[in-house]
Protein backbone atom coordinates (compact mmCIF):
# COMPACT_ATOMS: atom_id res chain seq x y z
CA UNK A 1 0.00 0.00 0.00
CA UNK A 2 1.18 2.83 -1.37
CA UNK A 3 1.57 6.44 1.23
CA UNK A 4 -0.15 9.61 0.25
CA UNK A 5 1.68 13.24 0.28
CA UNK A 6 -0.54 13.63 3.18
CA UNK A 7 0.95 10.80 5.16
CA UNK A 8 4.62 11.44 4.04
CA UNK A 9 4.67 14.76 5.25
CA UNK A 10 2.91 14.13 8.55
CA UNK A 11 6.18 11.42 8.94
CA UNK A 12 8.72 13.82 7.74
CA UNK A 13 7.30 16.17 10.14
CA UNK A 14 7.16 13.61 13.12
CA UNK A 15 10.75 12.20 12.09
CA UNK A 16 12.22 15.92 12.15
CA UNK A 17 10.57 17.22 15.53
CA UNK A 18 11.84 14.22 17.49
CA UNK A 19 13.95 14.67 20.50
CA UNK A 20 16.25 12.26 21.84
CA UNK A 21 16.05 10.96 25.51
CA UNK A 22 19.04 12.75 26.79
CA UNK A 23 18.82 10.87 30.10
CA UNK A 24 18.65 7.32 30.57
CA UNK A 25 17.25 5.23 33.55
CA UNK A 26 19.74 5.21 36.13
CA UNK A 27 19.78 9.46 35.38
CA UNK A 28 16.43 9.75 35.58
CA UNK A 29 15.96 7.43 38.87
CA UNK A 30 18.79 10.18 40.08
CA UNK A 31 16.76 13.15 39.81
CA UNK A 32 13.26 12.09 39.72
CA UNK A 33 12.88 12.68 43.92
CA UNK A 34 13.76 15.98 43.51
CA UNK A 35 11.63 16.68 39.80
CA UNK A 36 7.85 15.10 41.98
CA UNK A 37 8.82 17.29 44.71
CA UNK A 38 9.46 20.63 42.49
CA UNK A 39 6.14 19.67 40.29
CA UNK A 40 4.07 19.28 43.64
CA UNK A 41 4.93 22.78 44.58
CA UNK A 42 3.86 24.12 41.73
CA UNK A 43 7.89 25.42 40.68
CA UNK A 44 8.98 25.79 37.47
CA UNK A 45 11.50 23.52 36.05
CA UNK A 46 15.31 23.98 35.42
CA UNK A 47 16.78 22.98 32.18
CA UNK A 48 18.28 19.92 33.66
CA UNK A 49 14.56 18.66 35.03
CA UNK A 50 13.27 19.30 31.85
CA UNK A 51 15.48 16.41 30.60
CA UNK A 52 13.63 14.41 33.18
CA UNK A 53 10.25 15.25 32.04
CA UNK A 54 11.02 13.98 28.58
CA UNK A 55 12.37 10.65 29.86
CA UNK A 56 9.38 10.16 31.65
CA UNK A 57 7.19 10.91 28.40
CA UNK A 58 8.69 7.53 27.07
CA UNK A 59 9.77 5.44 29.57
CA UNK A 60 6.87 3.64 31.10
CA UNK A 61 8.92 2.17 34.09
CA UNK A 62 10.29 5.58 35.43
CA UNK A 63 6.73 7.26 34.85
CA UNK A 64 5.22 4.78 37.05
CA UNK A 65 7.77 5.50 39.71
CA UNK A 66 7.54 9.15 39.37
CA UNK A 67 3.92 8.78 39.56
CA UNK A 68 3.97 6.63 43.21
CA UNK A 69 6.65 9.39 44.62
CA UNK A 70 3.75 11.91 43.80
CA UNK A 71 1.12 9.76 45.98
CA UNK A 72 3.56 9.17 48.41
CA UNK A 73 5.15 12.86 48.79
CA UNK A 74 1.36 14.14 48.61
CA UNK A 75 0.18 12.10 51.48
CA UNK A 76 3.15 13.29 53.35
CA UNK A 77 2.45 16.51 53.13
CA UNK A 78 -1.43 16.33 54.05
CA UNK A 79 -0.44 14.91 57.30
Amino acid sequence: MAMTNQQIKRLINMIATVQPDRLDCDGCSEQIAEFAELHLLGKSLEQSQQAVQAHLQNCHCCKLEFESLLIAIGSIEEE
